[in-house]
């Protein structure tokens, strides 16, 4: 287990040739909520298309795409939430949320260019952006929220 969630190990295939190397898989959890339903069940919709993206095969342009609509939806709707609360990170919050749909915009208009190893790392790394982001600035929104409850 990590700041992820659950770690299932699986062998990996790259290029047709099985590696003898194991590549963590991360499988969502309840534990790794940040504890506001809204904020976590696009979480889990994000997660999934993540998820998606790494394991299927195939043209991924319109995961992509789905994953820019909910990333927008999302960060658009935490920001608004976030000013409403004079939140005071939220400029902070606001540049990483810029630079994370920007990074994912590149990949997707990008996507085609790529070799297939280029695009799985390309891939892997916008996962563990948005990832890092969640178990980070998300969590610490969502204790702000709860420090107001008190």
């Amino acid at each position: 287990r990590n700041h992820h969630g659950v770690i299932e190990w699986e062998q990996n295939e790259l290029n047709g040739i099985t590696c003898n190397i194991r590549i963590p898989r991360f499988v969502w959890e309840k534990e790794i909520a940040v504890g506001h339903d809204r904020i976590d069940q696009e979480h889990i919709a994000i997660f999934s298309i993540l998820h998606q993206l790494e394991y299927s095969s195939g043209d991924k342009t319109n995961l992509l795409n789905m994953l820019l609509e909910v990333l927008v939806t999302h960060t658009t709707g935490e920001e608004a939430e976030m000013e409403e609360q004079n939140y005071p990170h939220l400029k902070r919050d606001k540049k990483a949320h810029r630079e994370i749909d920007k990074k994912a915009t590149r990949l997707r208009d990008k996507y085609n260019e790529y070799t297939d190893n280029e695009k799985n790392i390309e891939i892997l790394k916008i996962r563990d952006l948005i990832l890092t982001h969640f178990n980070t600035l998300d969590v610490e929104y969502n204790n702000f929220l709860l420090s107001l409850s008190k």
